[in-house]
């Protein structure tokens, strides 16, 4: 998996902070290209592969309950006005 240049565009602070707090706990490895223009690619290491599945149930929790989230963010927000 890698982190695009759609993502870096978009994203650019946190990217760059993420990027490097993940390179640095060996969950990202980093290849620099020396080309014009430059080109950087991000891909997972095999420790930060095992991040997949867990991710990957949290992202599945999280759409099948978001309209209760969304609900109870709402009714909390409305109680502490």
């Amino acid at each position: 998996q890698r982190i695009t240049a759609y993502d870096k565009r978009n994203f650019p602070k946190s990217a760059d902070a993420n990027t490097a707090q993940f390179g640095a706990r060996r969950v990202s490895a980093c290849t620099v290209y020396v080309e014009v223009p430059p080109r950087v690619e991000y891909a997972l290491t095999p420790l930060g592969e095992t991040l997949i599945q867990p991710l990957a149930a949290l992202r599945d929790w999280a759409e099948t309950h978001i309209e209760t989230v969304i609900a109870a963010q709402s009714e909390y927000d409305l109680s502490h006005k």
